[in-house]
């Protein structure tokens, strides 16, 4: 069973209080949710993707971009 993120299910968090951000040059991806008022980090899964509520996606870097990645792992292809 998949754990439930900060941002998908609590009381204290409202849709919209998470934030991503990624740095082409260092390919670093980072993701925060704000609770009480405060921004704490989203931990990574193993493959080290962040979950996104808002998008029900996982964003992940995928050959040197940002990219989607369903549920099931799945490359959503962009152009």
């Amino acid at each position: 069973m998949k754990a439930l993120h900060p941002c998908q299910e609590s009381p204290s968090i409202s849709r919209g209080k998470c934030q991503f951000w990624f740095d082409r040059v260092t390919m670093e991806l980072q993701g925060f949710y704000l609770l009480d008022g405060k921004y704490q980090k989203i931990q990574p899964t193993t493959d080290g993707r962040l979950w996104s509520q808002q998008l029900e996606l996982n964003l992940g870097v995928y050959e040197g971009k940002l990219r989607f990645f369903t549920t099931e792992n799945q490359l959503i292809l962009s152009f």
